[in-house]
């Protein structure tokens, strides 16, 4: 029923609906509404919100009013609300002739100084200018007001906050009330208390979304590596990772401990259980020989979790292997040599940058694929290395020292070998799709469906290289031994479960695979037998499977594309028990670089003490 009552303020308005708790940090307070029953922490913006119906506060709206008394809220918000612009209206009318004629009266001149304005808080602020936040939230599509973007930027760039103080952020707000509305940032105290405090509850809730998530559907996927931090301890870190995203759990520091196969496997198990084993898919870790171990023992301890080794570690070392083949390697030095010559002296550097906008790479023994980053890069300025080795400044250069003379003469042997740019085209090329599955694996994408059948294309590719026989047999034997080492029955499981590639002639080894892995991920007969039988409805095509406009819609060139674990959401609805699985497995990763991730996170929020 409506309320007969006519408040004269929101704040009385509010109070009719909801009870206050208690006040909490800055201006926000914990309420309960009365309607509901929901308890929620927030200014009066997010209380009216709340009983109004209004979206984009933060705070999910009461869906226990019945229509009169919610209309008759909107009319009592609107009404507070235009009688609060109009005064705010008058007061400025008035206040500004007053101001410009008291400049030179005696009467202003007696009347005692004035108590520095004091500045309105974040709260009050967006109170009175509600068109700020409804303004931000409509462009970003998101739900935050506008000083919790500000703050969320901050937090996630590691920009110490007393930066807040610094005159250059002052001038930047100013720009900003020139050209929208006013607004003076948040205070420096706030951003350390009651700001934080909010963030942190925000990206709680977001992490309880992505749980729920998890569960719901896709499951999730352990994923641990090891790393030394600036104080040089060694640390072990553990991620749970979906589709939605990873989540970082802890850090454990291995000082002291022996880093063997079982106190890898010990420390994982924890995780496990406090996740739960059935709704974890998989393990990965990196290759070696300790983690092998782990996977062994973690393995026997749940039957129905897979251990993987990373794809992208194990790309990338066939990738350096293929680089150390003799065929390759004496070619690769001397691209390196040229790299290092006109990079390492200025004057040959500056005659360099005069002939192109590029520069020359020499990327770091962290990254990936570094010796093709460095040798494509190389490619892509031949020309301009070649003009510098016959500009007559290089010949100046040359001539002013016997050592410069040395290098000169090195550095244009090497770059008029017509054999170096065949070789090291060659060695591009060949590497290509490795680096491609290098890139594709290396993201926060699930890509277990794509696996497989990258690594058919990368054999097919080797096969039909330009490069002598006897080479592609050892690129071969290099690729198919890391295979060995990295393959996981669930490869092939995805592979056959990809809308994309349905029909295709998988073979023995795959289908044995797959028979055998639905065997561990369904130990109940009836569930695997319903299964296997709803995957020939789907192999022939039956139903919604018959839709070839539904089962594109994973290919990469597609115009709509959509993951693979979400197709089987849509649309595996004919096969829930096949679906079930096919959500779990295809939603998984391939690799261990959320780690990597990680740390590089950890080093820009705590090595650089970004909460100062």
């Amino acid at each position: 029923m409506a309320s007969s009552s006519n408040p004269g303020t929101l704040h009385e308005l509010v109070l009719e609906h909801i009870a206050v708790d208690s006040r909490g940090t800055g201006g926000n307070v914990k309420s309960t509404c009365r309607h509901c029953n929901k308890t929620f922490t927030g200014s009066l913006t997010s209380q009216v919100a709340h009983i109004s119906g209004r979206t984009g506060s933060g705070v999910a709206v009461c869906h226990e009013l019945d229509e009169e008394t919610a209309a008759a809220i909107q009319q009592h918000v609107q009404r507070l609300e235009r009688i609060h612009s109009n005064s705010q209206a008058s007061a400025a009318t008035e206040k500004r002739p007053a101001e410009e004629g008291s400049s030179g009266s005696v009467a202003a001149a007696e009347q005692p100084a004035s108590k520095k304005k004091r500045q309105p808080t974040i709260i009050e602020m967006i109170t009175d200018k509600k068109a700020i936040d409804i303004a931000v939230a409509e462009f970003f599509s998101f739900s935050f007001p506008f000083f919790l973007f500000l703050s969320f930027f901050l937090y996630a760039t590691g920009t110490p906050l007393h930066h807040v103080r610094s005159g250059w952020f002052k001038r930047m707000c100013k720009a900003i009330s020139a050209s929208y509305v006013p607004y003076n940032g948040p205070a420096h105290n706030a951003l350390r208390t009651s700001l934080l405090q909010e963030v942190k509850d925000r990206v709680d809730d977001a992490c309880a979304v992505w749980y729920k998530h998890g569960l719901d559907i896709t499951g999730f996927v352990a994923v641990s590596d090891r790393w030394a931090d600036a104080q040089s301890r060694p640390l072990l870190n553990m991620l749970l990772c979906s589709p939605k995203g990873h989540k970082f759990l802890k850090a454990i520091d291995t000082a002291g401990h022996e880093k063997s196969g079982q106190y890898i496997a010990d420390q994982m198990t924890v995780v496990i259980e406090k996740v739960g084993a059935h709704n974890v898919t998989g393990v990965i870790m990196d290759g070696a020989a300790n983690n092998v171990n782990a996977s062994k023992i973690v393995e026997d301890r749940f039957p129905q979790i897979f251990c993987l080794h990373c794809t992208a570690h194990a790309v990338d070392l066939a990738l350096e292997k293929i680089g150390g083949l003799d065929y390759f390697s004496g070619y690769i030095a001397e691209a390196r040599r040229i790299v290092r010559l006109l990079t390492n002296h200025q004057s040959l550097s500056a005659l360099f940058k005069s002939h192109t906008d590029l520069f020359l790479l020499k990327p770091g023994d962290t990254r990936f694929y570094t010796q093709y980053i460095a040798v494509r890069r190389l490619l892509r300025c031949k020309g301009a290395v070649q003009k510098t080795i016959v500009d007559d400044e290089f010949n100046a250069w040359t001539a002013k020292a016997k050592e410069n003379k040395d290098k000169g003469r090195i550095l244009k042997k090497a770059v008029l070998n017509s054999a170096l740019w065949t070789a090291l085209a060659r060695f591009c090329m060949l590497l290509k799709p490795l680096v491609r599955l290098t890139r594709l694996v290396d993201s926060n994408m699930p890509t277990m469906s794509k696996v497989y059948a990258e690594c058919c294309i990368i054999e097919k590719h080797i096969a039909a290289s330009v490069l002598p026989e006897e080479v592609k047999t050892e690129v071969v034997s290099i690729f198919r031994e890391r295979w060995d080492k990295m393959h996981s029955p669930l490869h092939s499981v995805g592979y056959m479960l990809e809308p994309q590639f349905q029909g295709t002639d998988f073979g023995t080894e795959v289908r044995t695979d797959f028979r055998e892995t639905m065997k561990k991920l369904l130990p109940n007969s009836k569930d695997f037998k319903t299964a296997m039988a709803e995957y020939t409805k789907y192999s022939n095509r039956e139903g919604v499977f018959g839709d070839p406009d539904i089962m594109s819609l994973t290919q990469e060139d597609s115009e709509h594309t959509v993951p693979t674990y979400q197709w089987w959401h849509d649309h595996g609805y004919e096969t829930p028990t096949l679906a079930r699985v096919a959500k779990r497995v295809t939603a998984m990763i391939s690799s261990a670089g959320a780690c990597e991730r990680n740390w590089s996170t950890y080093d820009l929020s705590i090595a650089r003490s970004a909460t100062g």
